[in-house]
């Protein structure tokens, strides 16, 4: 497929950040206190407002359409997709034992696939130059027939938001790269695209905590062998091994596949006040690897990235940071303090594993030696 998704250097410039959000995803309700709770949102959109980002050209509200039931068909086994429609036709119920839907849950759904969508073809058709879909339920623990395979929940999650974004993306491009920065393994999504090389799947993550995969040998299946790529991180992993991944791993990758746009998979729950997780991201980690994707897409794809919301569920984390990651995106510098350091014996490592990882990658000819 020839590359038609061209803009000219002066049109780059006069583009801006989508913000793709709706009221209606409060709707969705997984029980009391459930740490995937609407005050998530509410939380992001009041920093948002705070910061007076839509006072200013360079943000702009962008209201989603629901993604249609044959498009989420398309990627997820339709006996599943008939299921949550039908508990929520019943009003709703629990899933298993970390998931729920309420009886708004499946037009919620639709509609943050369709927000990931929404995000991802107003950059590709260059009316933002990225965007970022504040979205929920989150998606990346779904896999094709609901549940990953190797899960034993669903993990807060309905639909692969990420992942169907991805899949109607590529009936008018040719490569996609999705990095996964949620603190938890993005199996879903892996599940979904092991066996294709047209998706590079790219996870950082927490070793050892749900949904217990990832591991460094995990690298795809038949054609997509060499194009799932996963770097669990330790416990205790700071800023500077996160850094040094995208230095060694993550930057080099996106170079040698030459996507034509990048989807993130954000999940905010690394951070360091984060109660889910045990990885030591700061406000000034984040920002910074928020910047090494901007510059990695300028370098690779036009600049083209689009960022959807996974995880995170520190309330003033959420107010504070996501805001900023936002302004980051619109061109604006902002500096948040030190970063912070890990241990020698977590450099260590990580550097052991960055190594077998780079040894293992150099065996596909595809991506040649890094």
């Amino acid at each position: 497929m020839v590359r038609w998704l061209i803009a000219t250097s002066a049109d780059y410039l006069t583009l801006t950040v989508a913000i793709v959000y709706d009221d209606r995803y409060l709707d969705h309700d997984p029980g009391a206190d459930h740490p995937e709770g609407g005050k998530r949102l509410e939380a992001i959109m009041d920093g948002i407002k705070a910061r007076k980002l839509f006072d200013k050209e360079e943000w702009r509200l962008v209201k989603p359409r629901p993604a249609s039931k044959n498009v989420v068909k398309s990627v997820h086994d339709p006996a599943y997709v008939d299921f949550i429609e039908r508990l929520c036709l019943l009003g709703g119920g629990t899933i298993d034992e970390d998931t729920a839907a309420c009886r708004d849950t499946f037009d919620v759904a639709l509609l943050a696939a369709g927000g990931a969508i929404e995000g991802a073809l107003k950059v590709l058709h260059n009316e933002y130059a990225n965007a970022f879909a504040l979205v929920r339920p989150p998606g990346h623990h779904i896999g094709k027939y609901g549940r990953a395979l190797s899960a034993p929940s669903q993990g807060f999650c309905i639909f692969n938001n990420t992942a169907i974004a991805a899949a109607h993306c590529l009936k008018q491009i040719d490569k996609v790269f999705i990095l996964d920065i949620d603190v938890h393994h993005g199996n879903g999504t892996q599940e979904i695209f092991e066996e294709r090389s047209d998706v590079l799947f790219l996870s950082l993550h927490q070793q050892g905590i749900y949904p217990f995969s990832g591991s460094l040998q995990e690298r795809g299946r038949g054609q997509g062998e060499g194009y799932t790529v996963n770097i669990p991180m330790p416990r205790g992993a700071g800023d500077d091994a996160y850094l040094m991944a995208f230095h060694e791993v993550v930057a080099p990758l996106a170079r040698k596949f030459e996507p034509e746009l990048i989807l993130v998979s954000a999940g905010f729950d690394a951070h360091e006040e984060d109660p889910l997780a045990e990885i030591r991201l700061t406000d000034a980690g984040y920002l910074a690897i928020f910047d090494k994707i901007k510059k990695i897409a300028e370098e690779v794809c036009l600049g083209r990235f689009v960022v959807v919301l996974e995880g995170g569920y520190n309330l003033n984390v959420l107010f504070r940071l996501v805001p900023r990651v936002l302004e980051g995106m619109g061109g604006m510098r902002a500096r948040a303090g030190p970063l912070s350091s890990s241990p020698q014996s977590i450099i260590k490592c990580v550097e052991t594993n960055l190594r077998k990882l780079r040894k293992m990658l150099s065996k596909y000819h595809n991506f040649g030696s890094l």
